[in-house]
């Protein structure tokens, strides 16, 4: 009898689990843009920060990004971290050189 009440309590559990999911997927539209809006930050809001922080990847957008927001006065230092890029197809120079080399051309 153990065996059967556990298996129905997991069967229970899983029907609720799937109904909460269902729930919130159908009515997404509802409350998805108050999750959102509660994350975003306005222009207003940014204020000067200790240090920006641009992670590698395989583009030089963050990378402009982030100095761009350097330039603008938004943090003290900017800190890039490095990995590979891949800009050209038969060139691969390293991530870190490639950063240095855009952080320099964009002052």
């Amino acid at each position: 009898m153990a065996g059967v009440e556990e298996l129905l309590r997991l069967v229970c559990l899983l029907i609720i689990t799937a109904g909460l999911f269902l729930f919130l997927w159908t009515t997404k539209s509802f409350w998805l843009p108050f999750a959102a809006r509660w994350l975003m930050v306005g222009d207003k809001d940014l204020h000067p920060d200790d240090v920006i922080i641009v992670l590698s990847g395989e583009q030089g957008e963050l990378v402009a990004t982030g100095v761009k927001l350097y330039q603008e006065g938004l943090a003290l230092r900017l800190l890039m971290t490095s990995g590979p890029v891949k800009w050209k197809r038969n060139e691969r120079p390293g991530g870190e050189q490639i950063r240095r080399d855009l952080a320099a051309w964009q002052g």
